[in-house]
């Protein structure tokens, strides 16, 4: 009867600790920033995203043909956030070019620009993805 009682103890504590382990978890976020071209010609997109200070910035040249989407950016924040970030706490800058070298004037910082959505992929600890899709056209230039 002693052991069943210990027994009883030790499962209820192991649930417990098994417990406070899951919902202590600080959980992610993961943001993934993509380019979709619907443009006749090819374009190029130059952008920069601050990963931890000033020194840490790294900027890329990236060139897409037409109906080409492209993943330019994606970074993972500590933390389970449901609501997405704001496009210029992604990335620091975004500038798009069509062939004839004239540069988009999209309002990349609005994230009414963007089609944005949102996938809780876990539940404990709490794992979102916000996906960022931004579409060049030609009224775009």
């Amino acid at each position: 009867m002693r052991h069943f009682f210990l027994f009883k103890i030790a499962s209820c504590g192991c649930l417990i600790g098994l417990f406070l382990a899951l919902t202590s978890c600080e959980g992610n976020t993961r943001f993934e920033v993509r380019i979709l071209n619907l443009t006749t010609g090819g374009i190029r997109a130059e952008h920069r995203a601050l990963q931890l200070s000033e020194l840490d910035t790294v900027f890329s040249l990236d060139s897409l043909q037409p109906g080409e989407t492209l993943l330019i950016h994606s970074s993972d924040w500590l933390g389970g956030r449901s609501n997405p970030a704001q496009p210029s706490e992604v990335l620091d800058s975004i500038a798009i070019f069509n062939a004839q070298g004239n540069q988009s004037q999209h309002p990349w910082r609005a994230i009414e620009a963007w089609v944005v959505e949102s996938h809780h992929d876990r539940k404990i600890p709490s794992q979102w993805r916000h996906t960022y899709l931004l579409r060049v056209t030609e009224d775009d230039f």
